[in-house]
């Protein structure tokens, strides 16, 4: 897993976000960055591998059961993932469904990278809602992800 780097102010422009090579380092420098859907008003920008592997160990199910802990957690980080190319000076353009989840304004919009350790990935928040995120409880799926890491791990929830 990559060295945690703390929280930082980046500015998106015209949908694009450019990264800081220490974010860039984190995700492992990858081509290609895989977006989808974080808690709150967030999202989270993955590194593809990282994320696959964190489903196949999320999403194994010898049973075969339905689960609605696994529900959520297919839905957002794999049903509705984008893959997102990086350029050459670490930018990435922010696919439209996920800029309107920001709720980001037209013009000089700021947001929060925020450098996730245990899953790898980066949250990506806008200023305002970064705020009430500190303020507020987990939702629902980062709960859901909580109980089957649990469950994963041998622990009764």
């Amino acid at each position: 897993m990559p060295e945690t780097i703390g929280p930082a102010i980046q500015s998106v422009t015209d949908g694009r976000l450019t990264f800081k090579k220490a974010h860039l380092e984190y995700l492992g420098n990858p081509e290609c960055v895989d977006v989808t859907f974080g808690p709150g008003r967030s999202i989270l920008i993955h590194n593809p591998q990282r994320r696959q592997e964190l489903l196949d160990m999320l999403l194994a199910d010898e049973e075969g059961l339905l689960d609605e802990d696994q529900n959520q957690i297919e839905l957002r980080l794999d049903s509705l993932a984008d893959p997102a190319p990086v350029d050459e000076q670490g930018r990435m353009r922010i696919p439209p469904v996920y800029l309107n989840r920001l709720r980001l304004p037209e013009k000089g919009a700021k947001v929060y990278l925020v450098p996730r350790r245990r899953n790898g990935w980066i949250e990506v928040w806008s200023e305002a809602e970064f705020d009430r995120m500190i303020d507020a409880p987990a939702d629902v799926w980062q709960v859901a992800l909580n109980r089957l890491v649990l469950r994963r791990r041998g622990t009764q929830v």
